[in-house]
C-alpha cells in the first residue's frame, strides 16, 4: 500500500511508515552492516551528498573531471531513454576523444546493478543518439563492490572514479 515502491522513490520526499522504516533498515543493514548506525540514528554524516546535488555540482563543473582524462561538455540531464528504460543521469560529449560519454552517478558503493545499468544506457545511446559510434561509460559513486569491479575488469569502454578522488566527500 506504501506509494513509494511504485514510483522507485524518484524526486520526492516520502514519509516512511514504522513498520515499513524497521524492515528496510534490517534489510539494508544484512547487506551493509556499517549503515545500521546511520539508518537507526537517522543523522546523515557530515559528507554526505544526494545524487542531485552531485549531479547539479558535475554538470555546472564538468571541468572537476579533467584529472582523470575527460574533457567533457554537458549535453542533457537526466535523459530519458525512450522505448528502453531509464534515465541517464548525464549525457556529455568528450572533445578529446569525439565521443559521446554515459555517467551513472551514486551516492552509494556501486554494484553489479550498477554495471549493468551502465551499459544498457551506453548502448541505448550508441544505438539512439551516436547513429552506432562508439559511446563510453562513467560510474561515479562512493566505492565499487567486487561485483562491479570484476564487470568492469572486462572492458575498457566503461571508467569509474570514487567520489571521494573528486574531492567530493
Amino acid at each position: 500500500e506504501w506509494g513509494s515502491p511504485r514510483s522507485n522513490f524518484r524526486q520526492r520526499v516520502y514519509k516512511i511508515p514504522d513498520e515499513a522504516r524497521s524492515r528496510l533498515v534490517s534489510l539494508i543493514s544484512e547487506r551493509e552492516p556499517a549503515a545500521r548506525g546511520l539508518l537507526v540514528s537517522r543523522r546523515l554524516p557530515a559528507d554526505f551528498i544526494n545524487e542531485k546535488e552531485l549531479e547539479d555540482k558535475i554538470a555546472a563543473e564538468p571541468s572537476l573531471l579533467r584529472p582523470f582524462g575527460y574533457d567533457l561538455e554537458v549535453r542533457e540531464r537526466q535523459r530519458v531513454c525512450e522505448g528502453h528504460g531509464g534515465r541517464i543521469d548525464l549525457l556529455c560529449y568528450d572533445r578529446r576523444r569525439k565521443r559521446y560519454v554515459v555517467i551513472e552517478l551514486k551516492n552509494v558503493r556501486a554494484g553489479q546493478n550498477t554495471f549493468g545499468q551502465i551499459t544498457s544506457y551506453i548502448g541505448w545511446a550508441q544505438q539512439r543518439i551516436a547513429s552506432g559510434r562508439r559511446v563510453d561509460g562513467l560510474v561515479i559513486a562512493r566505492g565499487f563492490d567486487t561485483r562491479f569491479l570484476a564487470a568492469a575488469s572486462t572492458t575498457k569502454r566503461i571508467d569509474h572514479i570514487n567520489l571521494a578522488d573528486l574531492g567530493l566527500v
